[in-house]
C-alpha cells in the first residue's frame, strides 16, 4: 500500500472539492495524507487462491464442527475425560443438567 504526505499546504492550492469539505479558514495550512485503497475482497478472488479448498477431502474433516472442538478442547480444559464421562459421573454435579457431545 502507498501513501503520500505533504505537509504545510496553502488550503487554497487544495482542490475546491476538498476545501468545501473544510471548514476552516482560508490562510490555514493542513497536511495531506493519500493512502491507497485495499482491493476488495470478492468471492471470486477468495476462490482463486490456491490454498482455497486444501483440505476439502481430508477425513478428519468431514464433520467441520467435530473438528474445530477437538482442536480447541485443550485451550479449554476439556480434556477426552470430560468428553467420554458417563452419565453416572453427570447425574453427580448438582446444578443444571450437562450433556456431552461426543463426536
Amino acid at each position: 500500500m502507498n501513501t503520500v504526505v505533504i505537509k504545510h499546504v496553502a488550503l487554497n492550492e487544495l482542490p475546491a472539492a476538498w476545501r468545501a469539505q473544510l471548514h476552516i479558514d482560508k490562510n490555514t495550512r493542513v497536511t495531506v495524507r493519500i493512502e491507497e485503497e485495499p482491493a476488495q475482497v470478492t468471492a471470486a478472488t477468495l476462490v482463486d487462491n490456491p490454498l482455497f479448498g486444501m483440505w476439502q477431502n481430508r477425513e478428519e474433516t468431514a464433520d467441520a464442527a467435530a473438528y474445530a472442538r477437538r482442536l480447541r478442547a485443550p485451550r479449554y480444559n476439556i480434556g477426552l475425560a470430560v468428553l467420554t464421562a458417563n452419565s453416572k459421573h453427570f447425574n453427580s454435579i448438582p446444578g443444571p443438567r450437562i450433556e456431552a457431545f461426543v463426536p
